[in-house]
């Protein structure tokens, strides 16, 4: 069972996907959170929907052992941002910490996160979090920084 698990999506050939696959130097553009078998949910440019998972051919999924309870908080969490506004301000920040090789600093990564809109990583975070489980720990996260820790745990994704 796939609920509840997170899914990095990876060599999309959608225009977005690549230029954050260029910025981050990472071949991870994209997280999506499982909440079924066959669906999804993707906070996206546009806002966070629901969608096929057979619309991402190239997807990793986390290895998390999951309980039923938190593979139900976890998608819930995630179909209640369905319609939760995309932060397109965040992803600048990212785009300027990697085009300049520095870190956001970390007052403004949290100011950040605790804005309304959201993005893929930072959804996938507070489920994961939210269900007592590990997850990657800057304020505010990317594609590339669950990438990295899909490596730590050993779940078979290479940035």
């Amino acid at each position: 069972m796939i609920t509840g698990q997170v899914g990095l999506v990876r060599k999309s050939r959608h225009p977005v996907s690549r230029i954050i696959e260029w910025v981050t130097r990472c071949d991870t553009s994209h997280v999506i959170i499982a909440t079924s078998e066959v669906q999804c949910i993707s906070a996206e440019p546009g806002g966070t929907r629901r969608r096929l998972i057979s619309d991402y051919p190239h997807v990793t999924w986390s290895q998390y052992v999951l309980t039923d309870r938190q593979a139900h908080l976890i998608a819930g969490i995630a179909e209640y941002s369905i319609g939760v506004r995309y932060d397109y301000l965040a992803c600048a920040a990212h785009a300027l910490a990697a085009i300049t090789r520095t870190d956001t600093p970390p007052r403004i990564q949290q100011w950040l996160a605790n804005r309304g809109p959201t993005t893929c990583s930072a959804l996938a975070q507070t489920a994961i979090t939210a269900a007592g489980l590990q997850a990657p720990r800057p304020w505010l996260p990317t594609p590339k920084d669950w990438a990295l820790f899909y490596e730590t745990k050993g779940w078979n994704h290479t940035t």
